[in-house]
């Protein structure tokens, strides 16, 4: 038997941050002015989590503002697109799978200048899921504020 099997299957989380107005298209969040000339970061963990089928899995990641303002940040899922060629694409909504299964703890953060938050991935396997990788993906973008 090998390791996928034995645990049930891992998670991989895939982060994308400061794509937002790339991806998600023409928005409010276009418009908006950044808080910071500097963009957000995530830390992620460098492997993929184990995750037992029908456990409840917890993922540590730590939102970082590198910047010298203060910056809220909402933290949501995203699909992630395996192609081709190591091709992906980040959907611009939660994946079907996973979207009642995971949540963030905190949803949203507020970062003064040069402060990080330490934010939790929630995931709940699915008891009858197939043994593999399977990619959780989320964006950490940055609240739209108004010019001024």
């Amino acid at each position: 038997m090998g390791a996928g099997t034995r645990l049930g299957m891992r998670l991989a989380v895939t982060a994308v941050v400061g794509l937002a107005m790339t991806i998600a298209g023409p928005s409010a969040v276009m418009a908006a002015t950044s808080p910071s000339p500097r963009g957000l970061a995530v830390s992620i963990p460098s492997e993929p989590t184990p995750a037992p089928k029908g456990a409840t899995v917890r993922i540590p990641i730590r939102v970082v503002n590198p910047g010298n303002q203060l910056v809220t940040a909402n933290i949501s899922q995203r699909s992630v697109l395996l192609g081709d060629n190591g091709s992906v694409r980040i959907g611009t909504g939660a994946d079907p799978q996973w979207g009642s299964r995971v949540t963030f703890l905190p949803p949203t953060v507020t970062l003064g200048a040069r402060q990080y938050a330490n934010v939790v991935i929630v995931v709940q396997v699915p008891a009858g899921i197939g043994s593999d990788l399977h990619f959780i993906g989320f964006i950490v973008s940055p609240v739209a504020t108004a010019q001024g």
